[in-house]
């Protein structure tokens, strides 16, 4: 399957149409055309737009990965995993630097929720530990 077929597909799918797809991520419906046709690849970041859009890689549209879906990394389960070794630039991160990490990961995920709570009207704080 040629890259221009799979956006053809996705934006299918969505059930979206040209218009409506190069709308959301910011291009002309005439470039879009054209990359769903083969006849020209886009840019970089607008392969990424595509990609984020589809909430698939990059390489998945590039036909270079069969599967649709980005991989999902738990990073709470990651860190609490004593058989897998975490890194960090290749290097293994020590008892102390994972139980570091996941209380800053902790702060920030409280404030985004509190954050997000605050924006639907509501003062919800999140107490759950990681």
């Amino acid at each position: 399957m040629k890259f221009g077929d799979r956006i053809a597909l996705l934006r299918e799918k969505a059930g979206l149409t040209q218009e409506q797809l190069a709308q959301k991520i910011g291009i002309s419906r005439a470039a879009l055309a054209k990359y769903e046709k083969s006849r020209r690849e886009p840019d970089f970041e607008t392969l990424d737009k595509i990609a984020d859009f589809f909430n698939v890689s990059v390489d998945y549209l590039l036909g270079r990965n069969k599967e649709r879906e980005k991989e999902t990394i738990d990073i709470k389960e990651a860190l609490e995993n004593k058989s897998k070794v975490a890194t960090w630039e290749g290097k293994e991160l020590t008892e102390e630097q994972r139980q570091a990490l996941k209380e800053i990961f902790a702060v920030i995920r409280d404030k985004l929720l509190e954050e997000s709570a605050g924006k639907e009207g509501k003062g919800i704080r999140a107490e759950t530990a990681i």
